[in-house]
């Protein structure tokens, strides 16, 4: 069980400090390549089922190529190096995820994070090296690789324009906040929705799975649009945090899904694949408007979209829709 938190923290240390060294080092642009490659890692171990050998050599490889990185300065390699150690953490994660400690689990991704702001050369060495070396030492892999589309429902298909709301904005504010304040006052933002997003979830728990749903996205659109358009930092700074109140209802999805016949597998194959649209939106956003505040625009409308579409989804044939409690789990 070690090894998989020693995982989970490194998880979330390569999600954001990557993203943080080619923010400073390499642009913007490059920054929000680098955060696409860390989501595409994301798809193993679903839908891309790795074997024990595929893992290890993508742990060591992406390792060796950071090292490469660090005296070579080829941005690709940079690139290639995420994506690996994105895909070899996420297996070996994923062959011991169902036994750990879900609020130990949070605590350990929260606080890779905080420890992503020191994104520089030597630090990401060696949490390269380290996270080689505690996948190549436990259990990381299937005994064969194999690639299983599992079917998805209406209620995934709203996780996914849930999944592109945050992840066409998260990485764009990150970046936006830190042109404006700096680094740490960006990434102290960033935690600080994080743990609104945690400790949300208590306030749904009296309330039926839809009605949470549709109250916290309402309330998602009207935040991203007050985010957009208030002028003052500091009132997008607390609305940004606030997000988080509305975003915490993704456990409506995952638990709707279920009702609705869906698998444990379509729900996670919805959030991987919209964690890697919303970043691409991010991407495409960013490279017409030459402005990461627009961002926020694409999140509003995937938010909205996704109230249409479930709204659409319980409309479709009665089915039960009154569960209660707001305990939620997002792989995280």
């Amino acid at each position: 069980m070690f090894g998989f938190y020693a995982l989970s923290l490194l998880s979330g240390f390569f999600e954001i400090a990557p993203f943080i060294f080619a923010l400073r080092c390499e642009g913007v642009l490059p920054a929000l390549v680098v955060a696409l490659c860390y989501q595409l890692g994301n798809l193993t171990p679903c839908p891309l089922r790795l074997s024990k050998t595929a893992v290890r050599a993508a742990a060591v490889v992406g390792a060796i190529f950071l090292a490469a990185y660090s005296v070579a300065g080829f941005f690709p390699l940079l690139c290639a190096a995420v994506a690996l150690l994105s895909a070899a953490i996420q297996s070996a994660r994923g062959m011991a995820k169902s036994n750990a400690s879900k609020p130990l689990k949070r605590f350990l991704r929260v606080a890779g994070f905080a420890l992503g702001l020191f994104g520089a050369p030597l630090p990401l060495l060696v949490s390269g090296a380290a996270a080689a070396a505690v996948v190549c030492t436990g259990k990381s892999g299937a005994a064969r690789g194999s690639l299983v589309l599992p079917p998805l429902n209406a209620v995934n298909a709203a996780m996914v324009l849930h999944q592109i709301h945050y992840f066409s904005y998260c990485y764009a504010a990150i970046a936006f906040t830190a042109a404006i304040a700096g680094n740490a006052a960006a990434l102290g933002l960033f935690l600080a929705g994080w743990a609104v997003y945690i400790s949300a979830a208590r306030l749904y728990r009296r309330h039926a799975l839809a009605h949470s749903f549709f109250f916290g996205h309402s309330l998602l659109v009207l935040l991203l649009l007050g985010m957009f358009f208030m002028p003052s930092m500091a009132f997008k700074a607390a609305l940004w945090v606030l997000t988080g109140i509305g975003g915490t209802t993704e456990f409506c999805l995952a638990r709707l899904s279920l009702e609705r016949g869906g698998s444990p597998d379509g729900g996670t194959f919805a959030e991987n694949a919209g964690h890697i649209i919303g970043v691409i939106c991010s991407i495409v956003m960013y490279a017409i408007t030459d402005d990461l505040l627009h961002t926020v625009l694409v999140s509003a409308a995937a938010a909205l979209g996704a109230i249409g579409l479930m709204a659409v989804a319980l409309g479709s044939r009665k089915i039960k829709y009154s569960g209660k409690d707001g305990g939620t789990d997002n792989g995280y």
